[in-house]
């Protein structure tokens, strides 16, 4: 992975004597899409398959997993599709993303739709360029009408939603979003967020569902932007790692102990 919060973590833990492996989504990071089937931000089945082939690769080893921001939305909805299934003994979603109909019109709010809108969208069209010859194969996806979209909305309407076989942006939303599958989590799972993530707001935080399962912690601090949480003026060091380590130290000890 060339993301530095995920880079710098895995030094932390590798320096713990933890062995990390980082999980690319589809057509991320140099790598070949090879077919239609992207990534989004409620498909977990490539997770499932990473975290299964680990579970059989080393089989004596206890598996912990960590998400950030996306990811800690598919770490969260995984551990609540399976439920105690998982072979991981521990979660971590770091900065998640609860509910996607409450982001989506937060993210169309006149600010946010130049500043933060504007950039994904390109982040996204610059993938769908990319990997446009293989999208081509697509029938139902017209190259005109994504590559003209506008918004997060527009573009998941033109694309996103005919790739995954959604009605509706509405519809997706919904069932992406990790709220509706917390119940179902049932293994320790640390939730950290801030209130003033510039990212998301903090009424999309899904208080109660966390408080009714015991198995979530859910721990909301006043600062600490989008994945921010910085330790003084260093850019490599946050808060949220030493946090990590504490996590999966603790639950490493009940497991063994249990």
């Amino acid at each position: 992975s060339n993301s530095s919060y995920i880079r710098n973590m895995a030094k932390l833990l590798n320096r713990k004597g933890i062995r990390v492996t980082a999980l690319n989504a589809r057509g991320c990071n140099k790598t070949p899409l090879m077919t239609c089937r992207f990534y989004s931000i409620g498909h977990v089945d490539d997770a499932k398959i990473a975290i299964e082939y680990l579970r059989k690769r080393y089989p004596s080893s206890p598996l912990f997993g960590i998400g950030f921001s996306l990811g800690a939305n598919w770490l969260s909805k995984y551990l609540g599709e399976v439920g105690s299934a998982t072979p991981l003994i521990a979660g971590l979603s770091i900065a998640q993303p609860f509910d996607f109909e409450i982001l989506s019109n937060w993210i169309d709010q006149p600010f946010n739709k130049f500043t933060y809108n504007k950039h994904l969208v390109a982040e996204l069209l610059k993938f769908y360029t990319i990997h446009e010859q293989t999208f081509s194969s697509n029938q139902s996806i017209d190259s005109q009408e994504v590559l003209s979209s506008k918004t997060l909305r527009e573009f998941d309407k033109n694309l996103t939603i005919k790739i995954f076989n959604y009605d509706s942006t509405d519809e997706y939303y919904k069932r992406s979003s990790s709220r509706y599958f917390l119940h179902g989590i049932a293994i320790p799972h640390l939730i950290l967020c801030a209130a003033d993530d510039p990212m998301m707001p903090s009424s999309q935080i899904a208080y109660d569902e966390c408080l009714s399962n015991p198995n979530i912690i859910l721990a909301v601090t006043e600062k600490g932007g989008h994945l921010g949480w910085f330790n003084g003026l260093s850019l490599e060091e946050t808060w949220y790692d030493s946090i990590a380590e504490q996590w999966i130290s603790a639950c490493l000890s009940v497991a063994q102990k249990s």
